[in-house]
């Protein structure tokens, strides 16, 4: 009979797993780095596919709703304020016949105060030539930034060792975590030998489809139009204004010149706000706000309507967006001075 095997010391077994986990770390930075690096590439392809695959929907949309304009035809252009202010496109039309106007609508709006997202759909809007349109004026020269009082004046809370001492387990737990799946991605990569990633664009279960857009309608901001804002709430944000000088980007400048030749009336509109909107905005902000909306009038030669500033925040779901009953008394006054306008042509 043979010798029985001589055992391996624990030692050394010991040195060899402690040497594989030194290879491990080594070697990290050339296999997890690089997949990280791969991850992340394809990820801001994706993104950027993404991107422009809703671009392309977007003006896909956009050419789809300006084809049904009409002669008499008003585009309405402007921030989630004129979202809440006025009713989607069919809805307003059938209104505007009940106050005896034959008029098409097409309301286009974005969330956020930047302007520039404007720039390509005023350029779509020329070439279809509708009768009048209106620019919200708020995106081009009022901007802020609010928080709420109360919010930011909370105590910092402490924090006990018992806290203390669970998130540092916490945190240890993670970390190990994370060691855990280097290394097991790492024996993966070289039991395998595979460095390569997969770069298929087949689309996967639960990809997102892009290819269809939702149209705007109102569903999503129905909560807010439902919603009652909080006249005490309001007065209780702290809110910095700037008011931008009264000259337009260079391309509503040449919009501006490109619709006079095309006869169309163009109309700088301000949304407003709540009273107590008004009230945090400041008798300054407010009156600076009026004369540079006033200049831009003048220097452009369109005519400037300006929605009440008075009316109570029970007419709004929040500081500036009117609920249902604020777009009822909003709708109501749009249409009586759009008439004014309808019955002069």
């Amino acid at each position: 009979m043979g010798q029985p095997a001589a055992r391996v010391p624990i030692t050394i077994w010991f040195c060899v797993v402690l040497l594989l986990a030194l290879l491990l770390l080594i070697t990290n930075r050339y296999y997890v780095h690089s997949y990280k690096n791969e991850l992340a590439r394809r990820e801001l392809a994706k993104q950027q596919q993404l991107k422009q695959t809703k671009q392309k929907a977007t003006f896909s949309f956009l050419t789809e709703r300006l084809e049904s304009l009409k002669e008499n035809s008003v585009v309405v252009v402007g921030s989630s304020l004129v979202r809440c202010g006025l009713p989607f496109d069919h809805d307003l039309n059938t209104l505007a016949m009940q106050w005896g106007m034959d008029i098409d609508f097409v309301r286009f709006t974005k969330p956020g105060n930047d302007p520039l997202a404007f720039q390509p759909l005023l350029d779509c809007i020329l070439t279809k030539s509708p009768r009048w349109v209106f620019l919200q004026a708020e995106p081009f020269f009022l901007s802020y930034a609010c928080t709420d009082i109360k919010q930011s004046s909370k105590p910092i809370d402490t924090i006990s060792n018992d806290q203390v001492l669970g998130r540092f387990i916490h945190k240890t737990h993670h970390t190990v975590q994370i060691m855990l799946n280097i290394i097991e991605h790492n024996l993966s990569l070289l039991i395998s030998g595979n460095k390569t990633f997969a770069t298929s664009d087949a689309t996967k279960p639960g990809d997102p489809d892009t290819t269809s857009l939702k149209r705007q309608n109102d569903s999503e901001i129905t909560p807010l139009l439902e919603k009652q804002a909080d006249p005490e709430a309001i007065l209780n944000e702290q809110c910095t204004f700037k008011t931008s000088p009264p000259i337009f980007p260079e391309y509503v400048e040449t919009f501006l010149a490109r619709a006079k030749t095309r006869d169309i009336k163009v109309i700088l509109l301000e949304m407003n706000r709540s009273r107590e909107g008004n009230m945090v905005l400041g008798t300054e902000g407010r009156q600076q706000l009026t004369a540079t909306l006033e200049q831009v009038s003048e220097r452009y030669k369109i005519p400037f309507w300006k929605f009440q500033d008075s009316l109570p925040a029970q007419y709004y779901g929040d500081r500036a967006h009117l609920n249902n009953a604020g777009r009822k008394v909003f709708t109501k006054w749009f249409l009586e001075n759009l008439r004014q306008e309808y019955n002069n042509e």
